[in-house]
């Protein structure tokens, strides 16, 4: 599976690079393993982050359980 750097998730799902980061900090998103100095994430976080961005755009509030 193709790893993806943060400015290409961010690209592919339409968000900020902040918006990730965020959602990382929130643990609403797994926390990326750095390689080179750069975080990578994998296939699957593209998908977490479409829900994520399908449940806001929904007007839900998003509660911490357990990250993608």
């Amino acid at each position: 599976m193709a790893q993806r750097t943060i400015g290409q998730v961010s690209e592919q799902t339409s968000s900020a690079t902040s918006a990730i980061r965020y959602d990382e900090r929130e643990g609403l998103l797994q926390k990326a393993p750095n390689k080179d100095g750069h975080r990578v994430y994998d296939p699957d976080s593209l998908n977490c982050r479409a829900v994520i961005e399908l449940a806001k755009g929904a007007g839900m509030t998003i509660v911490r359980r357990s990250a993608c």
